[in-house]
């Protein structure tokens, strides 16, 4: 991630919220690590978020982690 890049990106996407405020909300976003290190999904993961949906009962027959998930693009 390039924390001045995400600035400059959040910025110029809403021109209507001042400047200082969005630096200070990205800086606290990446030091409170609500963004992950890394873009793979775990099986793990995946089935915490699956659960959770099925217990909401937005999902009643959920997919296979391998039938929707392909962490391919983080192979070099």
């Amino acid at each position: 991630m390039n924390p001045e890049e995400a600035k400059s990106v959040a910025i110029a996407r809403f021109p209507n919220l001042n400047e200082q405020s969005v630096r200070d909300a990205i800086d606290l976003a990446i030091n409170d690590g609500v963004w992950p290190r890394s873009a793979e999904t775990s099986e793990n993961s995946w089935d915490k978020a699956i659960q959770i949906r099925v217990q909401v009962g937005d999902i009643k027959n959920p997919p296979a982690f391998n039938e929707v998930v392909d962490n391919y693009f983080l192979v070099e």
